[in-house]
């Protein structure tokens, strides 16, 4: 299984550095913070160009309390790619979860049981449906935002060219890109041998059995709850907040 690489804050002053040293250009505020507000470009084309990049898929885990069918995802998160609580969950759109708790409250039906769908909510909210009727491990797998600091050692080369053959065209003045496309298309292809050399798809799913094995498994099962029937409504019965950190979280 891959490590997370570690974070190098003095990566953006290097790429900067060079960049000016390229460009020949003076490294004075406002032309930092243009080449910062570029670089983030360039990783968000990046991050386009393969939107599972290993190295920012994260877990956040905690334990579900009886009752509790809202779950707040706060903090760092760009995209829920999946959700377990113990074993993976369906996805449902939200309209689906609220027809089912009508359903429920109008006929005095059981809304409990191990959860099997959820509905995303503005990218931050999960609403599970049935609510659980105990206490249930709960892993959330998802996204963070890219930063140039997160990203391998070896993007560091890969993001000059990008920044060169995106960008050097507007510090062109010894004709040193006078061919910037070269450098775009060295960008791309940079990309290509990263996503090729570390891009891992099994990693994900290895992180989460490994980080979770302890709680999570995937033989977990339950009986579906019988005589035990909790109030539905539409704003939930109970909710927990899960922090999101930059690197896998445990939350007691």
């Amino acid at each position: 299984m891959q490590p997370f690489p570690a974070p190098d804050y003095e990566r953006l002053g290097r790429v900067i550095a060079d960049f000016a040293a390229l460009m020949r250009f003076d490294t004075n505020d406002d032309n930092t913070a243009m080449t910062t507000r570029w670089i983030s470009h360039v990783l968000n084309r990046a991050r386009l160009a393969n939107p599972r990049w290993w190295f920012l898929e994260n877990l956040a885990s905690t334990t579900l309390a009886a009752g509790v069918d809202l779950v707040d995802l706060q903090g760092a998160l760009v995209d829920v790619c999946a959700v377990w609580a113990p074993l993976r969950l369906e996805q449902r759109s939200l309209s689906w979860i609220v027809d089912r708790r009508q359903y429920a409250a109008r006929y005095g039906r059981s809304n409990a049981g191990w959860p099997e769908h959820y509905a995303l909510e503005a990218g931050r909210r999960l609403h599970l449906w049935p609510v659980p009727h105990q206490a249930m491990p709960f892993v959330v797998q998802y996204q963070r935002p890219i930063d140039i600091a997160i990203v391998p050692d070896a993007w560091e080369s890969v993001l000059l060219d990008g920044l060169v053959g995106l960008y050097g065209r507007h510090w062109d003045r010894d004709a040193l890109t006078s061919r910037p496309a070269d450098f775009e298309k060295r960008f791309y292809a940079g990309l290509r041998r990263l996503t090729l050399d570390g891009l891992d798809q099994a990693v994900s799913v290895q992180r989460w059995v490994d980080t979770t094995v302890a709680s999570v498994t995937a033989g977990s099962a339950s009986d579906t709850a019988t005589g035990y029937v909790v109030p539905a409504s539409l704003t939930g019965i109970g909710a927990i907040s899960v922090e999101t950190g930059p690197y896998p979280l445990e939350v007691a």
